[in-house]
């Protein structure tokens, strides 16, 4: 994990199997993060308003959630102070071309499509930590897709 990794994180998906299936991701690599579940945009949109709430160093968005989508999510997450600056993993199974633009267009780092299996999925978690962040430029849409 790089030094500069974030200590919170927000992972947010009307799914609890999926956070599940992440936050065991976490765990088995020993990665050192708070974690937090959010179900849905407007939970996220409420703990980035409150001033008590932990900042988050990064945050995995799902696109398909009841409510607002997690592109409206990702647009109103980047108009906000707190939010401006925060990584955005969109972490969703949609491979729309449109979603894809959309997001890279409102200001996501990343694009990650969820993987099927669990050993995908760690070595996704494990790139994805393996960045620093504070020196993190948002790739072009080439690259946007991630890995």
């Amino acid at each position: 994990m790089a030094s500069d990794q974030p200590s919170h994180v927000l992972f947010v998906d009307d799914d609890l199997d999926e956070y599940l299936f992440f936050k065991e991701a976490l765990e088995s690599l020993k990665i050192r993060a708070d974690l937090s579940y959010l179900t849905s945009c407007d939970q996220l949109l409420d703990y980035l308003e409150n001033p008590h709430a932990p900042d988050p160093g990064i945050i995995f968005l799902d696109l398909n959630m009841p409510g607002l989508t997690g592109v409206e999510c990702l647009i109103e997450i980047k108009k906000r102070l707190r939010g401006s600056n925060i990584p955005i993993i969109i972490y969703t199974t949609s491979t729309f071309p449109k979603d894809i633009d959309d997001c890279h267009n409102g200001g996501a780092y990343l694009y990650v499509i969820k993987p099927a299996s669990f050993s995908k999925l760690r070595a996704i978690v494990a790139d994805v930590f393996a960045i620093e962040w504070n020196s993190f430029r948002r790739p072009s849409k080439q690259g946007f897709v991630f890995p």
